[in-house]
């Protein structure tokens, strides 16, 4: 299923292969903000909002059928690209998000302030810093990267660019990612 903010008629099968679209009496999803699915003539349609999995809950007069799905990046559906299965393994682990609802950006450049935030997230988000111990004048308490560039500093895992700035809007290269 591909994030696409258009309604589809989605098959759903029992686990006999029934075809459950022509006796669907109810549908249901774990996370409408997901997916969002109606019954319209007893037919089960589903709209992806963003991209993500939910469950989804398909009662027909013979069966009832519960399965996951996954609401998948437009740009991030080709499962033999190389970079599929850690693109949903960062984006399920909370890691990283798309850059929007629905594309992921898989061959844009990610900025030495998102690359931090990747880091920090997958470190557990360990901590809050105030700022007071802030040496960079170019990363502002409430930006998205500000607590990730402090532990980053502070744990030596990064430095700046000069000691009173990250540049966290540059892109990084290889080099400094690594």
């Amino acid at each position: 299923m591909v994030a696409d903010g258009k309604y589809y008629r989605t098959p759903f099968w029992d686990n006999d292969g029934n075809d459950l679209n022509y006796y669907v009496t109810s549908a249901t999803s774990s996370n409408s903000d997901v997916v969002m699915v109606y019954v319209e003539n007893g037919t089960c349609y589903a709209k992806a909002n963003r991209a993500g999995e939910a469950t989804l809950t398909i009662k027909s007069l013979a069966a009832t059928s519960i399965m996951k799905v996954r609401a998948q990046f437009r740009d991030v559906k080709d499962t033999s690209a190389f970079f599929y299965q850690p693109v949903y393994w960062a984006f399920d682990a909370g890691i990283t998000t798309g850059t929007s609802d629905q594309t992921f950006s898989p061959y844009a450049g990610c900025t030495r302030g998102q690359v931090v935030t990747f880091l920090y997230r997958a470190a557990g988000s360990p901590g809050t810093y105030n700022s007071s111990s802030n040496p960079f004048k170019d990363v502002k308490k409430g930006s998205y990267c500000y607590n990730a560039v402090l532990w980053a500093y502070y744990k030596g895992i990064t430095t700046g660019v000069k000691p009173d700035a990250f540049c966290p809007d540059n892109v990084c290269t290889r080099e400094q990612v690594v």
